[in-house]
């Protein structure tokens, strides 16, 4: 069975010869450039035949737009570390750049940072927002700006 007709029939609930198999990874030394991602990429699936391939972006592209910025540092499986915070107080929110909005998803990316909630370890709720966490407790203003922000 192909890796393709595995993978449609799979997904169609057909019988199949075993299930379909994938990982997905960063690559964290290529992917600060598109020619070095796409060949991580490629060399990935041509060494393990995977049946499917998942195109895993930058690590850090989803805040980048908004204006965090991360330093890289040259080791395989040593993640991006964060340079500069876009946000460090909802107040921030009303400096982004709001042209960011008519980008595809771009609202859309933003919101659902800002809508993923946290316990810190003490079970204080907090927002997790553009890798800025806002402690809804000391400041609760801070959800309101946030919520103002992504529905203007």
């Amino acid at each position: 069975m192909t890796q393709r007709r595995r993978l449609a029939a799979a997904i169609a609930g057909q019988p199949v010869d075993r299930l379909p198999v994938s990982l997905w990874r960063h690559f964290y030394v290529q992917e600060t450039s598109r020619a070095g991602l796409v060949e991580a990429m490629v060399r990935w699936q041509k060494t393990y035949d995977w049946d499917f391939l998942k195109i895993n972006p930058r690590a850090s592209y989803h805040v980048e737009d908004w204006g965090n910025r991360y330093d890289f540092s040259g080791r395989e499986h040593v993640p991006p570390a964060l340079g500069r915070a876009c946000v460090h107080a909802a107040e921030d929110f009303r400096h982004l750049d709001r042209r960011l909005f008519t980008q595809p998803g771009g609202r859309e990316a933003l919101l659902e940072q800002a809508r993923a909630a946290h316990c810190d370890a003490a079970g204080r709720p907090f927002v997790l927002a553009a890798t800025c966490t806002i402690d809804t407790t000391a400041d609760p203003e801070a959800v309101r700006a946030v919520r103002e922000f992504v529905s203007t």
